[in-house]
């Protein structure tokens, strides 16, 4: 503690503390300064006493002037009180504490500290270099979602905060941006180089240079992320600016280009670029990328938002989130009415197609010269009942029939060429309908081919279970029941094979089958794929009209003949023996019918059938000969396949007397063959 005597004092530039004022001392005028007391007029004297007289300089006494010339240390050491009251010991540790707290600084930090915490932050930032992977030859949005990547999926902002959360102390580095703490991280970095370039004499050359290098290494890395996170900022804040300025009404497609414009990525950049998770170019539906959408959504989810955002803006970055997601999912739900309109127009081309196809056969076949005369008529035209339609429902189901087949609706030019023949012929089978409803009801033995491909689109369906039955029953005549063993292939390709057939011999029935090559030439020939064949059925012998063109049974069918189709002879005339056809009357004529279908492995044609009227000589067949008339009858379930089978083996041997015999006093043949032809 300083006496209450005052003593002069030279210093230079020094600040001396008044009771009330600072004075500045100048050690050049060597003036002498009178330190007041710092303590108020009512100050305590040294024995304790409260004392209200004003502080006033006392006289000097003899010693005091006496002491004037001594040295200055020890002029400074009398200044000092050596025995303290308490007041005075307690005020004294005050002050000692209080200057103690704000002593000298420490003593510098050991080199060693030094180079353990540069190998710390050497191997931290080194890490986060390994995680640093941007292609710099991207532009557009693929360096956006190359960024992204980096910094989100591929684990560049997890090291980095983790390696902020263990630096800083304060706690709040984990939830906060990650460039203010990139920052501080820089000013940690380049301290310690400072406090390296401060001890230069203690280090070595050699490892001189590589603590700069490693310092500058580190400053180099972390340079390039804040690169990046500036630039990811930047995008982010125009982007989510961009989304949240424009309306909804615009469209997800009108966005993207609208931020395309901001961010300045241009049509050689962003227009042809494609962007996927893994870098590849994925698939674009309509002119639109998904690629973009994606970087979008990474852009704006939370993860990049903590990574990115401070304060406020998170919480607008998930309004902004929130409307993209909404944008998103209204253009979802516009591509899958889309695709469902899509699909509506290929279902209804294809049952169009299916109609134009399904009328032409059914004219092929009316126009056929063999054609019987109970399918010569417009309602097997368009497969309509008569017995099931009047004026108003052949008004009705004629509409939207021509609506169906109308040739404004078809752009493919085969196809529209083929849509006004087939609208023209079913407008005139309409008309003709329409005149001939009265009649038709009237007879019963016409021909109807049941279930077109157009019935449910015009309405037509049975009325009552009693016209599902008598449907039922007429198309029986063409198939004996539903479960019969139809030997045909099922028809796939509207093809009508022409051919000529002959009778080459009456002993037997031998015929010729020539097939015309033109029908090899037609376009939808090579629909029926590879391995083609052709087919000839030899029918037994009828009471009616022409089969079916797509269900024969087995039972009714004398012969079969498959002849390979192979690409050499497609060009040329194809000639098929057939070696008998089944005798039912002997020295007169009767009728045979003859089919021939094509089948590949793709499809098959319809069955064309033709007519030839067939003598059988009354005598002079060889055993040969009788051998195979009896073969005709192999699989008829009219005969005794096993007493035909031995006749057959005796007619190989040369004995044909009882197998003649066998057909001429059997009556049962004769009128089996006849039940079972008719039944077809």
């Amino acid at each position: 503690m300083v006496r209450r005597g005052t003593m002069p004092t030279t210093v230079k530039r020094k600040l001396v503390r008044g009771g009330a004022r600072r004075v500045s001392v100048d050690s050049e005028d060597e003036s002498e300064v009178q330190v007041t007391s710092p303590v108020s007029p009512c100050a305590s004297t040294t024995d304790g006493e409260e004392s209200d007289e004003p502080f006033s300089k006392r006289a000097a006494t003899a010693s005091e002037l006496s002491g004037r010339g001594k040295s200055v240390p020890m002029q400074f050491l009398e200044c000092f009180l050596t025995n303290f009251s308490p007041e005075e010991l307690a005020a004294k540790r005050t002050v000692e504490t209080i200057y103690s707290g704000s002593g000298p600084c420490p003593p510098g930090v050991p080199l060693s500290t030094l180079r353990n915490y540069e190998l710390l932050l050497v191997g931290a930032v080194r890490k986060l270099g390994s995680a640093l992977s941007v292609d710099a030859n991207a532009v557009g949005w693929r360096k956006v979602m190359c960024s992204l990547r980096c910094l989100v999926v591929e684990g560049l902002g997890r090291e980095l905060r983790a390696l902020l959360s263990s630096l800083c102390s304060d706690g709040g580095t984990a939830n906060e941006a990650f460039l203010p703490g990139l920052e501080r991280l820089q000013v940690m970095i380049r301290t310690l180089g400072s406090v390296y370039e401060s001890q230069g004499e203690k280090r070595e050359r050699g490892s001189e240079m590589k603590e700069r290098c490693n310092i500058a290494e580190c400053l180099d890395v972390l340079e390039q992320i804040k690169g990046l996170l500036t630039y990811l900022r930047s995008v982010h804040r125009l982007v989510a600016t961009t989304i949240a300025n424009r309306p909804e009404s615009e469209g997800l497609e009108c966005l993207l280009r609208r931020a395309e414009c901001v961010l300045g990525i241009g049509e050689e950049s962003g227009g042809e670029e494609c962007v996927s998770k893994g870098g590849i170019c994925i698939g674009e539906e309509c002119g639109f990328c998904y690629g973009r959408v994606e970087c979008v959504k990474l852009l704006l989810s939370e993860e990049s938002c903590k990574c990115l955002c401070e304060g406020e803006v998170v919480s607008e970055s998930n309004f902004v989130r929130q409307k993209f997601e909404s944008i998103c999912s209204a253009f979802e739900e516009q591509r899958r009415r889309q695709r469902e309109e899509q699909a509506e127009v290929a279902r209804k081309s294809k049952l169009k197609r299916d109609a134009i196809s399904y009328v032409l056969a059914r004219v092929s076949e009316c126009e056929s010269p063999s054609a019987p005369g109970n399918i010569r008529h417009p309602f097997y035209i368009l497969g309509i009942r008569p017995s099931r339609c009047n004026e108003g429902l052949l008004r009705k189901w004629g509409r939207k029939l021509k609506t169906l087949l109308h040739p404004d609706t078809e752009h493919d030019p085969e196809w529209k060429a083929l849509a006004e023949r087939a609208f023209k012929e079913a407008s005139l089978a309409l008309e003709k309908c329409a005149t001939f409803n009265g009649a038709a009801r009237s007879y019963v033995g016409l021909r109807i081919v049941d279930n077109p491909p157009f019935a449910a689109f015009i309405g037509l369906s049975p009325s009552s279970e009693g016209e599902a039955e008598a449907s039922a029953s007429s198309s029986s005549s063409s198939c004996s029941s539903s479960s019969c063993d139809n030997i045909v292939t099922a028809p796939s390709v509207v093809i009508i094979p022409s051919f000529v057939v002959s009778c080459m011999e009456s002993k037997a029935g031998a015929l010729n089958v020539l097939l015309d090559p033109s029908v090899f030439s037609q376009p939808r020939f090579t629909k029926l794929g590879k391995n083609k064949q052709v087919v000839v059925y030899v029918h037994r012998p009828v009471h009616c009209d022409e089969p079916s063109a797509f269900c024969v049974s087995r039972v009714s069918v004398s012969d079969v003949r498959r002849v390979p189709l192979p690409d050499s002879t497609q060009s040329k005339q194809l000639s098929i023996k057939v070696d008998a056809v089944q005798p039912i009357m002997f020295g007169s004529a009767w009728r045979y019918f003859v089919g021939v279908q094509l089948v590949g492995d793709q499809g098959a044609s319809l069955v064309a059938w033709r007519s030839i009227y067939v003598e059988l000589a009354s005598k002079g067949r060889t055993a040969s000969h009788v051998c195979k008339l009896l073969g005709t009858f192999l699989g008829a379930s009219f005969v005794n396949q096993s007493v035909l089978q031995s006749h057959m083996s005796r007619c190989r041997e040369g004995v044909k007397t009882e197998a003649e015999s066998f057909w001429e006093s059997a009556p049962s043949l004769h009128s089996g063959g006849r039940t079972a032809s008719s039944s077809k």
